[in-house]
């Protein structure tokens, strides 16, 4: 039942975007421009826990590859993206305990963003988790428990700096992307994860 809500969520979400689009074009909606961005992702990750049994806080590291979608209105952007990333929580050795809490996963995201000048925008953003979950605390468990431990949404914020690249007459844009990411459903539990990306885009024909 699981896979088979995961997998009608993916289509609802693949399903809607063509749509989306055509219904926009029909009531003069339709993006200014559409880009295509493909890049890569890295960056640190620190949890803090109240839980007696968990080792403290745990610091680790993400990093990841990205696929999206931009469409640029006349006074926002809404950029729609896949990424597959590893994550890890490692704490320090407490009474010859140690824990690595590992996620490899694949993830979508939808993000609106305010243009604050011709190069700079910023926005927030939500993220589901398609495939292993987020886990978070320690579990014997695979990354499929639904208790606390695991979570497969997140918040956060998007900030983008672009410019325009040219290469063998064609036009480019570079991206560098500033996120902030917060788990969310995780119990008595706080986390952050800061990532820098690059992205390279091209214009697409709709």
């Amino acid at each position: 039942m699981k896979i088979l809500n995961k997998s009608l969520i993916f289509l609802l979400f693949v399903g809607l975007y063509p749509s989306i689009l055509f219904a926009a074009e029909v009531n003069q909606y339709k993006p200014n421009q559409s880009w295509f961005y493909g890049g890569f992702h890295i960056g640190s990750s620190k949890l803090t826990t109240d839980e007696n049994d968990e080792a403290g806080e745990k610091e680790g590291q993400q990093y990841g590859v990205m696929a999206s979608s931009t469409l640029e209105y006349s006074q926002f952007d809404l950029n729609i993206a896949a990424t597959y990333y590893f994550l890890n929580f490692e704490s320090d050795r407490v009474e010859n305990v140690k824990y690595d809490l590992e996620t490899k996963t694949l993830a979508l995201e939808a993000s609106p963003l305010f243009r604050l000048n011709s190069n700079l925008s910023l926005g927030p953003k939500f993220q589901f988790i398609l495939t292993e979950k987020m886990l978070v605390g320690p579990s014997d468990k695979e990354n499929t428990s639904e208790d606390d431990v695991t979570t497969n949404m997140l918040i956060g914020l998007n900030g983008f700096f672009k410019h325009k690249v040219q290469y063998a007459e064609k036009e480019f844009n570079l991206r560098y992307g500033l996120h902030i990411h917060k788990p969310i459903n995780i119990g008595n539990r706080d986390i952050t994860i800061l990532l820098l990306s690059l992205e390279l885009g091209q214009i697409i024909n709709l």
